[in-house]
C-alpha cells in the first residue's frame, strides 16, 4: 500500500507543479547499441516469419500454432502466470 500512496503523491505533485520533483538528468542515448538491438529484433522476426510461412519445417509451424492457441486462451480467460524467478525465491527462503 505504501507504493500506491507514494505514486499517488507523485501524481498529485505533478498536477500541482507541472513536473515531477527531484528530476534527474538523462543519460546519453547509445545509438550504436540500440541500432544493433533493433536490427537483431528485425532479423529474428524475419527468420521466424520465413520459417512459419515459407519453410517446410512442420515442427516450427506446430510450435507457432500452439503458442497462438495458448496466448489466445490465456487472454480470453484472463489467466496470469506466476513469474518463475519469484517462485524460486520464495521456495528457497
Amino acid at each position: 500500500m505504501n507504493a500506491f500512496q507514494h505514486k499517488d503523491q507523485l501524481l498529485s505533485d505533478f498536477y500541482s507543479s507541472g513536473y515531477f520533483p527531484n528530476g534527474r538528468t538523462e543519460k546519453e542515448f547509445n545509438t550504436l547499441k540500440h541500432l544493433i538491438n533493433c536490427l537483431a529484433v528485425i532479423v529474428f522476426t524475419v527468420i521466424c516469419t520465413y520459417l512459419t510461412f515459407f519453410a517446410s519445417m512442420v515442427w516450427f509451424k506446430i510450435y507457432v500454432s500452439l503458442v497462438c492457441a495458448y496466448l489466445a486462451s490465456t487472454t480470453h480467460f484472463n489467466l496470469r502466470s506466476v513469474p518463475l524467478v519469484e517462485t524460486a525465491k520464495k521456495a528457497f527462503k
